[in-house]
């Protein structure tokens, strides 16, 4: 198409895998906004999501950086992060800098699955998290997240989200994923990760899944090790494999990667690394057309064992489009010198259209407006959730959950469970708690010793109802000796023990059906604040 007053070409680029039928990348590009396709810097740049740090201003530094390399994409971390208007501000210069610099708007992504893991300062609302949701039994309630969540996104600029998580949390020592999954089985995964997908997408953000092809049975973080696992073929395509495998029949967009070495696709190499389960299993076998994403090269995995550098080209060269590194950006700057050298024209060509087109479909570098009073409902939904979300396991026969003058709260500090969940809280259960319902309170140590938790067990004698709150009990054998011990003292002279889990439910196994038992998933203000709600009124209608 030619006007006199603004010459536009427009260039159809579609068919990348010469495909007839692909419709995924069909796209119109302007020729004001393309930059040199044989450019390797910029094909370079395109390929790379690099964070940094910084909130209310970026370094210069760091805008050298990206105007030297053409650095088309960045992520953020809480770090970043202190109110919606500084995050709005921050994105804006962002897209300033990345559009001068590259012709294209950035990618600005985030991971924010709520609960555990939001990114999100406390003026925006964050939806509870994966498993609290999933326990639910209703997926449109994940829908429902993912959809508020993409509109506080897209309103402070940011427009790809790091979620949701398809790892099916098979493995109960899973020190990373947890709560941070919606479920124990495929089907159940699927059907809320689908939901939360649809409802990021149709608020204007792209949503990607991860940690392909599952991080669920581990144990251990990829964060600091390297995982493996070695379940036969069979069995990952029957579990882990499954939910990606749909949603990829589903037409999802992105599809993240884990740093784990799966025995029975690659012995040598983790999946990030690895072109037989990035183009064999992921492109060839599941059909899979859009980006695919690295997990941050700068994690233990990759970094202790091969170098981000490697990791990095190791990880294009079997298939990634999109490679990551989230806080330290002079080693993107190092994985871009080796790719500029070892990596050609035509493979970051591939890889560098289907991110600017993926950016052309979602219409990238927009905002949405959003009224105050709208974020207000926002919040209200969220808290009516995590009420739903509350989970009685077991309610012993004639024992109230309700609260009394005869009450005492005791209950263990957060710790950083995984580097993805950012730093510990300062916030402390016992306390918080303890006030809001003006109760007395006693804080429990994450790990207590014998002498610390029968101090403790000795001023409970006159109090006949205790809850507890426990942290990963069933991962600290000290905590867990003190909630067994905790059941044998309150039960055993006919008090009343409600144990409630503030992060996996698997805590809730220590003790016996004396006791009652609940499941809370999140450590969080808003969490804590429902279930003194739920305290209250005894019943969560």
């Amino acid at each position: 198409l030619f006007r006199s007053d603004e010459i536009l070409l427009y260039y159809f680029t579609c068919f990348l895998y010469n495909d007839v039928d692909d419709k995924y990348f069909m796209c119109y590009i302007k020729e004001s906004q393309v930059m040199d396709m044989n450019d390797k810097n910029f094909l370079a740049g395109q390929v790379m999501m690099v964070g940094f740090s910084g909130v209310d201003e970026i370094s210069e530094d760091f805008i050298s950086f990206i105007e030297e390399y053409k650095v088309g994409n960045v992520i953020l971390f809480s770090e970043n992060i202190y109110s919606k208007e500084q995050l709005k501000r921050l994105c804006g210069k962002i897209q300033e800098v990345v559009k001068k610099a590259t012709g294209y708007p950035a990618l600005i992504s985030i991971d924010q699955e709520g609960g555990m893991v939001s990114r999100l300062s406390p003026d925006l609302p964050s939806a509870p998290g994966a498993m609290a949701i999933g326990r639910t039994g209703e997926p449109h309630y994940a829908y429902e997240a993912g959809l508020i969540t993409a509109k506080e996104l897209r309103m402070c600029g940011v427009n790809f989200d790091l979620a949701p998580s398809c790892d099916i949390n098979n493995n109960k020592l899973n020190p990373v994923i947890g709560v941070r999954s919606y479920g124990e089985d495929a089907d159940t995964v699927y059907a809320f990760a689908k939901e939360m997908a649809s409802g990021l997408k149709d608020g204007g953000v792209i949503p990607c899944i991860k940690h392909f092809p599952g991080h669920g049975n581990t144990d251990s973080d990829s964060h600091l090790i390297l995982p493996s696992i070695s379940k036969s073929l069979e069995e990952l395509e029957r579990e882990e494999i499954l939910p990606f495998a749909r949603l990829i029949e589903d037409g999802i967009d992105c599809v993240m990667t884990s740093h784990i070495i799966f025995k029975a696709l690659d012995k040598d190499y983790p999946c990030t690394m690895s072109k037989e389960v990035l183009t064999g299993l992921l492109r060839e076998k599941l059909g899979f057309r859009g980006i695919i994403v690295t997990d941050c090269l700068e994690m233990g995995a990759i970094k202790e064992n091969y170098g981000s550098v490697e990791g990095g080209l190791k990880a294009l060269m079997a298939g990634a489009d999109l490679l990551t590194v989230s806080h330290d950006y002079t080693v993107a700057r190092d994985i871009l010198d080796a790719v500029i050298e070892n990596v050609d024209v035509d493979r970051l060509k591939a890889s560098a259209k289907k991110i600017i087109c993926l950016k052309e479909k979602y219409g990238i570098g927009s905002e949405a407006d959003i009224e105050e009073e709208e974020i207000s409902r926002f919040r209200t939904v969220f808290n009516e959730l995590r009420f739903k979300c509350i989970d009685v396991r077991n309610k012993a026969e004639g024992k109230s959950l309700t609260v009394n003058d005869e009450t005492i709260i005791l209950g263990c500090p957060s710790y950083r469970v995984t580097l993805v969940s950012g730093k510990p809280l300062e916030l402390d259960f016992a306390e918080y708690l303890g006030k809001k319902l003006n109760l007395p309170f006693i804080k429990v140590p994450l790990e207590p010793t014998k002498e610390e938790y029968e101090e403790i067990l000795s001023k409970l004698d006159k109090y006949l109802y205790v809850i507890m709150g426990s942290y990963n009990a069933h991962l600290f054998a000290a905590q867990a000796d003190f909630v067994k011990a905790l059941e044998e003292k309150v039960c055993g002279r006919n008090g009343v023990l409600t144990l409630a889990a503030l992060r996996n439910p698997y805590d809730l196994e220590l003790v016996s059906d004396r006791s009652n038992k609940v499941a809370l998933y999140e450590y969080s203000v808003d969490m804590f604040d429902a279930f003194a709600s739920f305290l209250k009124g005894g019943e969560n209608e």
